[in-house]
Protein backbone atom coordinates (compact mmCIF):
# COMPACT_ATOMS: atom_id res chain seq x y z
CA UNK A 1 0.00 0.00 0.00
CA UNK A 2 2.93 2.63 1.10
CA UNK A 3 4.55 1.23 -2.39
CA UNK A 4 1.93 3.08 -4.75
CA UNK A 5 1.17 5.93 -2.36
CA UNK A 6 4.74 6.47 -3.32
CA UNK A 7 4.78 5.71 -6.25
CA UNK A 8 1.50 7.77 -7.14
CA UNK A 9 2.80 10.66 -5.00
CA UNK A 10 6.31 10.96 -6.77
CA UNK A 11 4.10 10.64 -10.30
CA UNK A 12 1.48 13.01 -9.92
CA UNK A 13 3.27 16.09 -8.10
CA UNK A 14 6.09 15.97 -10.29
CA UNK A 15 3.74 15.19 -13.08
CA UNK A 16 2.09 18.74 -12.67
CA UNK A 17 5.01 20.66 -12.02
CA UNK A 18 7.26 19.55 -14.60
CA UNK A 19 5.07 20.84 -17.74
CA UNK A 20 5.11 23.91 -16.03
CA UNK A 21 8.60 24.13 -15.54
CA UNK A 22 9.45 23.64 -19.20
CA UNK A 23 7.05 26.12 -20.20
CA UNK A 24 9.03 28.69 -18.26
CA UNK A 25 12.03 27.40 -19.25
CA UNK A 26 11.02 28.01 -22.89
CA UNK A 27 8.63 31.42 -22.49
CA UNK A 28 11.05 32.75 -20.33
CA UNK A 29 8.16 35.46 -19.49
CA UNK A 30 9.60 39.03 -18.28
CA UNK A 31 7.56 40.18 -16.09
CA UNK A 32 8.16 36.63 -14.13
CA UNK A 33 10.24 36.19 -11.08
CA UNK A 34 12.04 33.03 -11.03
CA UNK A 35 13.10 31.43 -7.58
CA UNK A 36 15.06 28.81 -8.88
CA UNK A 37 17.19 27.57 -12.13
CA UNK A 38 14.68 26.26 -14.24
CA UNK A 39 17.23 23.56 -16.11
CA UNK A 40 17.88 22.12 -12.63
CA UNK A 41 14.18 21.94 -11.49
CA UNK A 42 13.68 20.02 -14.43
CA UNK A 43 16.29 17.56 -13.70
CA UNK A 44 14.85 16.20 -10.66
CA UNK A 45 11.06 16.74 -11.96
CA UNK A 46 11.75 14.20 -14.94
CA UNK A 47 13.18 11.72 -12.55
CA UNK A 48 10.58 11.65 -9.99
CA UNK A 49 8.16 11.23 -12.86
CA UNK A 50 10.23 8.76 -14.70
CA UNK A 51 10.88 6.62 -11.10
CA UNK A 52 7.39 6.90 -9.62
CA UNK A 53 5.98 5.21 -13.31
CA UNK A 54 8.66 2.48 -13.13
CA UNK A 55 7.64 1.93 -9.34
CA UNK A 56 4.13 1.65 -10.62
CA UNK A 57 5.00 -0.87 -13.25
CA UNK A 58 6.58 -2.92 -10.60
CA UNK A 59 4.26 -3.08 -8.03
CA UNK A 60 1.62 -3.86 -10.84
CA UNK A 61 4.06 -6.98 -11.61
CA UNK A 62 4.55 -8.24 -8.63
CA UNK A 63 1.21 -7.96 -7.08
CA UNK A 64 0.23 -11.74 -6.39
CA UNK A 65 -2.44 -13.52 -8.33
CA UNK A 66 -5.73 -13.75 -6.97
CA UNK A 67 -7.30 -16.98 -6.08
CA UNK A 68 -10.33 -18.79 -7.41
CA UNK A 69 -12.45 -19.97 -4.18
Amino acid sequence: MLGRLGSGSLFAWSGWKLPFTLYLAVARPADASLPENLTLAAVPHLAAVTTGAAMLRTLVRARPASRNA
